[in-house]
């Protein structure tokens, strides 16, 4: 049975219970913070370090690769800020969302910073996030970002199929949404019931072909028997490269590269489109390390944050900071993408879900 949707869980809790859940801009860190944002520069840089040495650490809960990035960025943060600890807790998307949404529930947030795509606008909603002012955010392009400001992305995600070279030859692999109804392939594709994974792949067939075309190959898709494995898609890919399934749905692109270049027979393929996705990345309501929570997310959004993201073979959010692999970039790898925004995550995920389960019951 699949977990209860984020925005089930945030009406099961009720928003009304989340409001206030601790202390916010508007409480007693409001004066330091806005004269803090009055700063610009080293000044304001310097400001928050001030204030994040006196707090000592600050806590992100992200749903990013640890040993890809994550602790890269960590080596990269404490480095260029001594006597600031950077601690992370790593979960999926939707897990991250669940538990600051229970937290905020309790008044005892534990995470200072998070990101998620499957988060943003649930969080938002239920006020357990809280809106902040960073400089660097105004560089980002404006789809990029919450027109609130609750959220920046911090990193884009571009998904699509991957397959095992050994067993399928380039020549004959999908390359359409239509080749994966192929007889040959019945019982041979594989997908995650994460709403990262399956769901969301469903939502980029109904924004790339349309409602009725997408539900028709929908219908048609049920019929090919697709395995449904409950692993992260991280993992979904691993399993491929295995060789226990030829092909799997709904993969990271970045992952794919990473593991050919470490000597995978592996692939990637856009179909007809790749589903482009944001990373949000915003700040908790009351966060126990205000300043240090700052701190983190000015560094992330800030060019020399975003290299970390470009050397770990991430896509970078920053329009100045690009890929180090041209081919994960939609313009330079010349593949199309369609864009599953926060906001229709939020709205239409639960419908996603739903035709994921009548799919696999077909």
């Amino acid at each position: 049975m699949r977990k209860m949707s984020i925005a089930a869980l945030a009406l099961v809790i009720g928003t009304s219970a989340l409001a206030g859940c601790g202390r916010d801009a508007s409480a007693d860190v409001s004066a330091e913070v806005a004269k803090i944002d009055q700063q610009s520069g080293p000044a304001r840089e310097q400001a928050l370090y001030a204030k994040a040495k006196d707090e000592g650490s600050v806590t992100w809960y992200t749903g990013l690769i640890p040993n890809q990035v994550v602790i890269p960025i960590k080596e990269a943060f404490e480095k260029k800020y001594p006597g600031v600890e950077l601690k992370y807790y790593r979960g999926g998307s939707s897990e991250i969302a669940q538990k600051m949404l229970l937290e905020a529930k309790a008044r005892a947030p534990k995470s200072d910073v998070w990101d998620g795509a499957h988060a943003g606008e649930a969080l938002k909603g239920a006020r357990a996030a809280e809106k902040y002012d960073s400089p660097y955010a105004e560089d980002y392009p404006n789809d990029q970002k919450d027109p609130d400001g609750y959220w920046t992305a911090v990193n884009i995600y571009v998904k699509g199929i991957a397959y095992n070279t050994d067993r399928v030859k380039p020549a004959d692999a999908p390359k359409t949404f239509d080749d994966l109804l192929d007889p040959k392939w019945k019982g041979q594709v594989a997908w995650t019931p994460e709403a990262t994974g399956g769901a969301d792949f469903i939502g980029n067939v109904l924004n790339t072909l349309g409602e009725q075309q997408g539900e028709e190959f929908l219908r048609k898709l049920a019929g090919q028997k697709l395995k449904v494995v409950q692993v992260s898609s991280r993992e979904l890919l691993n399993q491929a490269i295995a060789g226990q399934y030829p092909i799997v749905l709904q993969v990271f692109n970045n992952h794919v590269a990473l593991s050919k270049k470490d000597g995978s027979h592996v692939a990637f393929s856009a179909l007809n489109a790749a589903s482009k996705e944001l990373n949000p990345l915003g700040l908790t309501a009351g966060a126990a390390h205000p300043f240090a929570a700052r701190l983190l997310i000015d560094f992330l959004l800030s060019p020399e944050g975003q290299a970390v993201f470009r050397d770990a073979a991430y896509i970078p959010a920053s329009p100045d900071v690009r890929p180090t692999d041209p081919d994960l970039d939609p313009e330079s790898g010349r593949f199309k993408t369609t864009l599953l925004s926060p906001a229709q995550i939020e709205k239409d995920s639960g419908r996603w879900m739903d035709l994921f389960d009548k799919v696999n019951a077909g």
